[in-house]
């Protein structure tokens, strides 16, 4: 075995979710395109599929798994020559020359593509074309779904800040509230004592 169970699980995380959510729109798209003739509409395609609850779901766990999945495969790749060798050679046969890195990034970069592809989408269909409304919507949700992402992915940055501060305090930490409030403050300074 080149590499343990719980390391693979750690580095593809989410990876089957993110997939079926993009083998949905791959199967609407492919029969959107297969009756182009008449409909000539793409919008409502982005609408339904990426306003689904578990594409913000998937994606969410992914991006706020995503440092772990680096530390692993960097962690994994000095202390494992054997993983090492194969992520080398597997780079060697992809036709793009991608590392396994620059793979992980893929899903990151998926939103704001679709973002820049629908707005050229919209810069060059004309005001009074049927898709105008639903290529709009789409890039709508797409914009949000991508500012929840980020929210989500700020809101994990700082439980874990919480949680090291605490830790270096040698304070216990609970993701339960245990106020009527679920906001806390904590200040960290340097202080020199004299």
């Amino acid at each position: 075995m080149i590499l343990e169970r719980e390391k693979v699980c750690a580095i593809f995380y989410q990876i089957r979710a993110i997939h079926q959510c993009h083998s949905i729109f791959q199967i609407a798209l492919s029969a959107r395109v297969k009756e182009w003739d008449t409909v000539q509409k793409l919008g409502d395609v982005f609408v339904a599929s990426f306003s689904k609850s578990m594409v913000l779901a998937a994606y969410s766990a992914y991006v706020n798994n995503f440092n772990v999945a680096m530390d692993t495969v960097r962690k994994s790749c000095a202390n494992k020559p054997a993983f090492d060798e194969f992520l080398k050679e597997q780079q060697s046969k992809n036709s793009d020359r991608m590392d396994l890195a620059g793979m992980m990034l893929k899903p990151i970069q998926r939103f704001p593509q679709f973002i820049c592809l629908l707005q050229d989408l919209l810069q060059h269909t004309p005001a009074g074309h049927t898709d105008r409304m639903s290529l709009q919507l789409a890039l709508t949700r797409l914009e949000t779904l991508a500012g929840r992402l980020n929210e989500r992915k700020r809101q994990t940055e700082q439980r874990h800040e919480v949680r090291h501060v605490l830790k270096n305090l040698n304070v216990k930490y609970s993701t339960k509230a245990t106020t009527a409030s679920t906001r806390c403050l904590i200040r960290q300074d340097d202080m020199l004592q004299k």
